[in-house]
């Protein structure tokens, strides 16, 4: 009789286990930030903007679009810098008679090439492009203090201004 209360004892405590590491949700560790993307800015659901990251340390951010069109989660140096980019672009591609349909397809295929001239200038580090409703994971992990910014670049929703010029950016501080 013993060994049949033992057994059913032992199985409710596995279960138990299993439960609470699997099915009870987890909160955000110190180094996991969420960040909301939205027309027109960013929302740090577990923090404060700016987002201030430690030197060394490795971050978790999970990227969420809750807005209604594209957006970007872009870390730069320079933003006026890149968003001048992009604009002389849409100014070049206008003045060639070309719709924002038409612009936004080739800004599109050509964006590789615009962060690739940024990486190589040291202001451009990394972005997360979504879709509305989607979501991304970035890892970071900054080996020396400074000041970026999150900006946004997508045109549209805005054009011919980018997101960024309706107020999508943000700081992201790195401090020792």
């Amino acid at each position: 009789m013993k060994r049949q209360i033992l057994i059913p004892g032992v199985t409710a405590l596995v279960l138990a286990a299993i439960a609470i590491t699997f099915l009870i949700p987890m909160g955000a560790s110190a180094n996991e930030i969420e960040v909301d993307m939205y027309e027109f800015g960013y929302i740090v659901k577990n923090g404060d903007l700016p987002i201030e990251l430690k030197v060394g340390e490795e971050y978790t951010l999970k990227i969420t679009n809750i807005g209604g069109v594209e957006h970007e989660f872009m870390i730069v140096t320079d933003p006026d810098r890149v968003n001048t980019d992009v604009k002389s672009l849409v100014d070049e591609y206008l003045a060639q008679g070309l719709s924002f349909d038409e612009i936004f397809e080739i800004l599109e295929e050509e964006h590789h090439e615009l962060e690739e001239a940024w990486e190589s200038e040291g202001i451009f580090l990394d972005v997360v492009r979504l879709g509305p409703g989607e979501s991304d994971i970035l890892t970071l992990k900054f080996d020396s203090e400074g000041t970026f910014y999150i900006v946004c670049l997508v045109l549209k929703g805005s054009a011919p201004n980018t997101h960024y010029d309706m107020g999508m950016v943000a700081q992201l501080r790195v401090v020792s």
